[in-house]
């Protein structure tokens, strides 16, 4: 092949690739469809949301009214929201310079620009009919096949709530309250005695004392309110503000939070049933996911893979009572079963696992034979390190 040193063959320089100037006009310009690739994902989107039956779900303003500003059709919102989330963009904010830019999205809610708050309100105002969104693309990947429903996987995830914890109460953090105050009440008190003692007491702060023994008993009445409550609720601790959130251990440690359970589906990594609950622990969550798991899939048989926090033999018993194979690791030196089985498994692996059988876990701390390297260095003297 001819080398031309970059030029043309005429003694010119070639030119680089150019494109259309965004100043030229067309005669016959392109649609906005034409640029939306015809697998795209928000073809997806935008069909599935379209056949929702939006109204039953418990959306507002989908037929609009005669009178009044009219609103944003909730589908909009709802494709918009659902971009987000594949995109992995919770910022309301986000998804409105989003609104703004992005092509995908043009096409999508018809280049309607929702602002900042009109989005985040609409996640605010109907988190129950979004979760029933959820919950009917299951049942749309089910009815499409897209389930394998023959193993499934169970994990959870800590969830910081709003609340800080200084709105956590206990018994015994109200009892220390409790006695905090009882002892500022007793100072006060004392602080007036001495004032009336006093030839000339000063009246300002005689004022000032009383005022403040009167907040302090007001305040002591509300923490006996609240220990009141959690006896007549069976509770040991209680957020305010936020009842439904609990204190638990998580990995950045003790937070005021929710536990999120979601069971995915081992063909394609699909979430097909989720929860959120106030449990500090995944122990008693075992059965209620697999079961919804099971349902979701549509499955008569399924299998069940979950970690060490799971091993609850009473719950391996239920799933095996209702059709399915529940497989986890147990603590080292645990006895407990997912059923009554007495296979021994020597190889502690999720594949050879018999059905229904917990799996032994060996502690990094557990004794175990020395490998045939170590019994050569038995007896031995260790090595003067090198100074």
């Amino acid at each position: 092949m001819l080398d031309l040193g970059g030029r043309d063959g005429f003694g010119g320089r070639m030119a680089h690739i150019v494109g259309q100037s965004r100043y030229q006009a067309t005669l016959y310009p392109e649609t906005l469809d034409e640029v939306i690739a015809a697998d795209s994902t928000v073809r997806v989107i935008d069909g599935f949301v379209d056949s929702l039956d939006l109204a039953g779900l418990g959306f507002s303003n989908v037929e609009a009214e005669a009178t009044g500003r009219p609103p944003y059709d909730p589908r909009d919102l709802l494709k918009l929201y659902v971009y987000g989330y594949l995109n992995q963009m919770r910022s309301s904010r986000r998804l409105e310079r989003e609104a703004r830019r992005n092509v995908e999205v043009f096409w999508l809610i018809n280049r309607v620009r929702p602002v900042f708050k009109t989005i985040a309100d609409f996640r605010k105002d109907y988190p129950e009919a979004i979760a029933g969104v959820c919950r009917a693309f299951i049942k749309f990947c089910r009815e499409q096949s897209v389930f394998g429903g023959e193993v499934l996987a169970i994990d959870g995830s800590k969830i910081a709530a709003a609340a800080s914890r200084k709105q956590v109460i206990t018994k015994a953090k109200l009892a220390e309250r409790d006695a905090a105050i009882e002892r500022k009440i007793a100072d006060y008190l004392t602080a007036m005695d001495e004032a009336d003692a006093e030839e000339t007491p000063l009246e300002p702060t005689k004022t000032d004392v009383a005022a403040a023994l009167a907040a302090l008993r007001a305040q002591r009445a509300e923490l006996q309110q609240q220990a009141e409550q959690l006896v007549q609720e069976g509770l040991k601790q209680k957020v305010l503000g936020e009842p439904e959130a609990k204190l638990m251990r998580t990995p950045r440690g003790h937070q005021v939070a929710y536990n999120a359970q979601i069971a995915v589906d081992a063909q394609h990594d699909m979430i097909v049933a989720f929860d959120l609950t106030n449990e500090g622990n995944d122990l008693q969550q075992l059965h209620p996911m697999a079961r919804q798991g099971k349902a979701a899939v549509g499955a008569d048989q399924v299998s069940v893979v979950a970690d060490t926090g799971y091993a609850n033999g009473a719950h391996g018993k239920q799933c095996e009572q209702d059709g399915i194979t529940a497989i986890y690791r147990m603590a080292s030196g645990s006895i407990r079963r997912a059923s009554n089985t007495s296979a021994a498994i020597s190889s502690a692996t999720p594949e050879r696992a018999t059905a229904g059988v917990a799996l032994p876990v060996r502690s990094s701390n557990s004794s175990r034979p020395p490998t045939p390297n170590r019994r050569r260095n038995i007896g031995r003297k260790p090595a003067r390190p090198v100074r």
